[in-house]
């Protein structure tokens, strides 16, 4: 029950990004603003991690410079695709960033020798089938130049980042000393510090501009919802990460978050329900199964 949860939170946070990301990407005009903008969540993040730490146990050194890989990572996750959907829609966009949990599986069977079984792999071909599909039909604006490698590096940057929260892991089980508390706290103030960098270098490249005048007062309500968001989903992936493989945490996560997006899409937006959204949900429902035989 306990697990249910833990995943209910995590596909509903990760779910709601989408719409944020879009709503940022239309109120951000230029790269200094799109580059810090994730300064404001991630530096408040950092401090409400950094307070908790102090209430339990110390990180280790080892833990440190994944902490700050992390956030590196985050901060080009977001700004790219928030970049990216100025020249292409969400659906292109999200569909890509969808594809990263293939890079998380990818690096934790390399590197941290995870095994995969054969109904995984059957689960995982099931959900990139589902990202295909729905992309089948193709978008005006994706001739644009970026349009498809900006979400493609964006997907790469956020698949790291969710195997270096699965490498924390790893690595707390060798030191009693660590806490999740205080690797957040470092993660995110790097994604913060990296996105003050930015918009620096890129404020002095637009006439000088006021760093701090790119940000809107109306654009503060998402930059915190995205922060909340953010903050679950990365929180539950790291509790999460030592009770399973990243095939199974993070195709799970996946094929949930799309049938939540194509339900949702049904029900309340009136979309059709075509024959692609058919088979989506049924290769969905197969992902699911499959990661899910392996828990039980």
């Amino acid at each position: 029950m306990i697990i249910v949860l833990l995943f209910t939170l995590y596909v509903c946070s990760s779910g709601f990004t989408g719409n944020i990301y879009k709503k940022l990407a239309i109120e951000s005009h230029n790269r200094s603003m799109s580059s810090f903008m994730p300064s404001v969540w991630c530096m408040m993040l950092a401090a409400v991690f950094g307070i908790a730490s102090l209430f339990g146990d110390t990180i280790a050194l080892k833990q440190i410079p994944i902490a700050v890989g992390a956030g590196v990572c985050i901060f080009a996750a977001i700004v790219i695709l928030i970049e990216s959907m100025k020249t292409n829609s969400m659906s292109i966009s999200i569909i890509i960033m969808n594809l990263n949990f293939i890079i998380t599986v990818a690096l934790s069977s390399i590197f941290l020798k995870e095994k995969v079984a054969i109904i995984q792999l059957i689960g995982m071909i099931a959900s990139v089938a589902v990202i295909l599909i729905l992309n089948l039909k193709g978008d005006e604006k994706t001739g644009k130049k970026g349009a498809v490698f900006l979400p493609l590096v964006a997907c790469i940057a956020n698949g790291l980042v969710n195997f270096l929260i699965k490498l924390n892991d790893v690595v707390k089980t060798d030191n009693s000393a660590s806490s999740t508390n205080a690797f957040n706290a470092i993660m995110y103030f790097s994604a913060a510090i990296a996105a003050i960098i930015a918009g620096i270098i890129f404020g002095r490249k637009q006439t000088g501009k006021n760093i701090v005048g790119v940000i809107k007062k109306k654009t503060l309500p998402f930059m915190v919802l995205m922060g909340l968001c953010n903050g679950v989903c990365f929180y539950m992936a790291g509790i999460l990460a030592g009770k399973m493989n990243a095939a199974a945490q993070f195709t799970i996560v996946t094929a949930a978050s799309i049938m939540i997006s194509l339900i949702i899409g049904i029900i309340f937006q009136k979309e059709k329900f075509t024959w692609k959204v058919g088979i989506s949900l049924v290769c969905c429902a197969v992902a699911l199964l499959c990661q899910m035989t392996t828990l039980i």
